[in-house]
């Protein structure tokens, strides 16, 4: 009987974060996987495929697990960096602005537009727990 190897996966809390990072900043994992630098020529090397297949649960090195959840950080980093906000404060922030031009001017938008920016508010508003 052979002795069974053990495989490596990769943590199923750094596949999460990954994909509420993903969500949070209206990403693909091929963005992520771009901004990551997952595949320059250091250990744990990692190909976007190879890296589809360890978010799916495929086997991964132990370097390629500790390089993935480092990327982590880094782009989350990055895009602090950048001044990007998560896309749902962006909406809320955009909402704001929206209804300050509307005090400062009514006649702003046309008949129908301020119904729907309300209820893109109320939807907004309720998703981020407000």
């Amino acid at each position: 009987m052979k002795p069974k190897t053990r495989t490596e996966k990769l943590d199923m809390e750094t596949v999460t974060d990954i994909k509420h990072l993903c969500a949070d900043y209206h990403m693909r994992l091929s963005h992520y996987f771009e901004r990551s630098n997952l595949n320059a020529p250091e250990e744990g090397c990692l190909s976007y495929m190879g890296f589809l297949a360890a978010m799916n649960g495929g086997d991964v090195t132990p370097e390629q697990e500790a390089r993935i959840a480092r990327s982590l950080a880094m782009v989350r980093q990055a895009l602090r960096k950048e001044g990007r906000a998560p896309v749902m404060r962006e909406v809320l922030e955009n909402l704001k602005q929206v209804a300050k031009a509307y005090e400062d001017d009514p006649e702003t938008f046309a008949p129908g537009e301020l119904t729907t920016l309300r209820r893109i508010a109320a939807r907004a508003l309720k998703r981020a727990g407000k």
